[in-house]
């Protein structure tokens, strides 16, 4: 059967401050679609090995049908939670270079010498030699 049939007014506004509206009508179908369970079990997964199991989804209209999985229930979650990522990674990066920094200067304090250009001896303090 059919759902209901919606109408709504679209405005379109231009860069000169022309605006045009459009009215978008329709109708969506109410289909059957349907997965072969409701619930799907995933055993433990340790790092190098993997676990699947599969499902079917069944549409029996004469509709395609769209799907795909998702970690949260609206694209908006998903970028927020990306975000939220993104900032603690920038975050903890941050922290990292700030305390890879103070160790530089602390050895720095201690006499150790990283002005050596050469690939091996760049990565290893040198100790400088006084002058009595």
């Amino acid at each position: 059967g059919r759902a209901q049939a919606y109408e709504q007014e679209l405005v379109v506004i231009y860069g000169d401050d022309i605006e045009v509206s459009v009215v978008l009508s329709g109708c969506a179908e109410n289909i059957d679609v349907a997965f072969s369970t409701s619930k799907v079990f995933m055993n433990d997964t340790f790092i190098a090995l993997s676990t699947q199991t599969s499902i079917v989804i069944h549409n029996t209209s004469d509709v395609p049908v769209d799907f795909s999985w998702r970690a949260f229930p609206t694209i908006e979650e998903e970028i927020g939670q990306k975000l939220k990522l993104q900032l603690q990674l920038k975050h903890e990066e941050t922290e990292e270079l700030a305390a890879l920094t103070d160790d530089h200067v602390k050895m720095e304090e201690d006499g150790e010498d990283f002005s050596d250009s050469s690939s091996a001896s760049a990565l290893l303090p040198t100790r400088r030699k006084s002058r009595d």
